[in-house]
Parts: C-alpha cells; sequence; structure tokens
C-alpha cells in the first residue's frame, strides 16, 4: 500500500545509509563525508516523491502530476526525462546498473534503494540498517534419498540422466551469454535528444529534436536569456518546449554543482510582450 505524507509534513529521509535527503530545506547530503548538496525545485519534488513510494513503479503521468502540474506547471516529457537525469548525476548513480532510480520499460520509474523516513535532525541516532538474511533454498523434492537400496529403473533412469543435463547445461550457457545483451537493450533509458538551434551571449539554446518554436516567441526568449545572462551564476543552456501553439516554457539549466538555481518560466501568448516575469534567481548584474 502507497505511503502517504502529508503535504505540510516535510520529512528527512535517509537512503541506503549514505544520503540524507531534508524535504524541508531541499539538501542532499552524503552521511561519509557530511558533504551537502542543495537540490533544484524539480528534482527535490520528483526525490520527494521517490521517497513517499520507495519500491513502486510510478508511471510519468503520475510523476507529471505530483511534480509539476499540482504545483501549477505543465511541462514536456523533456523536463520529466531531465530531472531524472539530474537525480541520478547526484546520487552517483547508473542507468545501466540502477542501485536507486530504476527505469521499468513502457511503465514509468522505481526507486529500489532503501529508504528511511525520520524526523528532522534525528537522523544520526538511528541505528545501522540491518542487512537482510540471505534466502536459503530448500532441496528439490526430486533429489534422490539415499536408502541403501537401488529403486526398480533406477539404472535406465541414470543413462538418460548425462544427456539431460548436458542439455540444461547448454541451455544455462546460452542464457549467461544472453542475458547482458537483453539486459542492457531492457534498462537502458530513454536519452533526451536536444539540438542547439542558437547561441544567446554564450548560452546554448537547445530543443528537443531540433524543433524550433514559432517565430513570434524569438524575441521573448532572446531578452530573457539576455536578463539571465547578466545574473550570477550563468546557466549553462537553455531548453526550449513548445512554442508552436499558444504556450511555450523554458527550462534554465546549470552546472550539477549549481542545480538548485534549475529554472522553468512558462509563457503563454499574453507573455509575448511583457518580460516581468523573466525573474532569474540568481543575483543580477545590470
Amino acid at each position: 500500500m502507497k505511503t502517504k505524507f502529508s503535504d505540510k509534513t516535510y520529512l528527512d529521509f535517509k537512503i541506503s545509509n549514505k544520503f540524507l535527503f531534508s524535504g524541508n530545506t531541499h539538501v542532499l547530503e552524503q552521511l561519509s563525508d557530511h558533504v551537502k548538496q542543495p537540490l533544484g525545485t524539480n528534482e527535490a519534488n520528483l526525490l520527494r516523491l521517490f521517497m513517499q513510494s520507495p519500491g513502486q513503479v510510478l508511471s510519468r503521468a503520475e510523476i507529471h502530476k505530483h511534480v509539476w502540474e499540482d504545483n501549477g506547471f505543465q511541462v514536456d516529457d523533456s523536463s520529466l526525462t531531465q530531472a531524472i537525469f539530474n537525480l541520478r548525476k547526484l546520487l552517483g548513480d547508473s542507468s545501466k546498473a540502477p542501485a536507486y532510480i530504476q527505469t521499468v520499460p513502457r511503465q514509468g520509474y522505481k526507486f529500489i534503494a532503501a529508504v528511511e523516513a525520520v524526523e528532522p535532525g534525528r537522523a544520526d541516532e538511528l541505528p545501522q540498517a540491518v542487512a537482510e538474511p540471505q534466502t536459503v533454498e530448500a532441496p528439490s523434492a526430486v533429489e534422490a534419498v539415499d536408502t541403501g537400496h537401488d529403486a526398480p529403473g533406477v539404472e535406465s533412469r541414470a543413462e538418460e540422466h548425462p544427456k539431460s543435463f548436458s542439455l540444461y547445461a547448454a541451455l544455462f550457457v546460452l542464457g549467461c551469454l544472453l542475458l547482458p545483451v537483453v539486459f542492457y537493450f531492457v534498462t537502458t533509458p530513454e536519452k533526451p535528444n536536444y539540438t542547439t538551434i542558437n547561441q544567446i551571449e554564450g548560452i546554448a539554446i537547445k530543443t528537443p529534436d531540433g524543433m524550433a518554436p514559432d517565430e513570434k516567441w524569438n524575441a521573448a526568449i532572446e531578452r530573457c536569456v539576455m536578463r539571465f545572462s547578466l545574473a550570477d551564476p550563468v546557466p549553462s543552456e537553455v531548453i526550449i518546449n513548445g512554442g508552436k501553439l499558444q504556450r511555450l516554457s523554458m527550462n534554465f539549466v546549470f552546472s550539477l554543482d549549481q542545480s538548485n538555481f534549475n529554472q522553468t518560466i512558462r509563457l503563454t501568448g499574453n507573455e509575448i510582450a511583457d518580460y516581468s516575469y523573466c525573474q532569474p534567481q540568481g543575483e543580477l548584474n545590470e
């Protein structure tokens, strides 16, 4: 059954006894050396959702709803893919051999690491996690029992056994050879394919598959990116989504150590000539 937390209750979460995530401050702390990394809003909301649903497969639609739509935002799949990518990088996770975020093909994502909710400030008081006992398989029911007497037909079955064993051994070896190939194609997640369509003040402007927005947005995009270029820190790239109809979003992406400044700005047709919406989180040097 899915664990639910109140939206007003911001707990801390221990992750595999390696990280501590503060739901209140949006800080991810590495417990071995106490290095703290502030998270961007998208990454923090996504990680909190994973913390509330450990071991459960979350569809992309569910993630969109809880991370963005419930907060009044509408984004496309590229924003989710980027947030997953950033979160994996912060956790030191691998998409091909995940220890934290697993891609479930055609279903969504699952947080597979151990998660423990704790009261803020009490993470150090908790005992270390106890390793799960290993499962010992019971002997197969078909194993022969030594009674000291040969059962009828034992000799004929013994003659057939080497042939059956050879067949099973060959199938086992073949399966071992094919398993890495199957694992690679099944677990390799979809990768965002972004194309740079412009450069503004050294900041790369990218879109999914190189699909440029309608020209009517060009002035608004340029003005907003120029404003961000005057801030400290400066984004490394801007990913543009939409823009064919009356809605466009600009994802300002910063370097990993400045990912807490990641910001998404959404425009409608009425805001093309209004630049008050474009407010960087960093300090402006105008």
